[in-house]
């Protein structure tokens, strides 16, 4: 969908946008003292959770 609206060098960007973003929130989230399963779920929860609030 994305590269039907603005182009594949546009959907590509997005993706490695959001890509950092969840591995950056596992990072925090293993620091902070999260394992396993628990620290997955918590980081995909931050990174694509919030799309019910729009």
């Amino acid at each position: 969908m994305l590269t039907f609206l603005w182009g594949a060098k546009y959907a590509l960007i997005l993706t490695i946008a959001f890509g950092i973003w969840f591995l950056a929130a596992l990072a925090v989230i293993r620091i902070g003292g999260g394992k396993g399963k628990d620290a997955l779920k918590r980081a995909y929860i931050a990174t694509f959770g919030w799309g019910n609030w729009f």
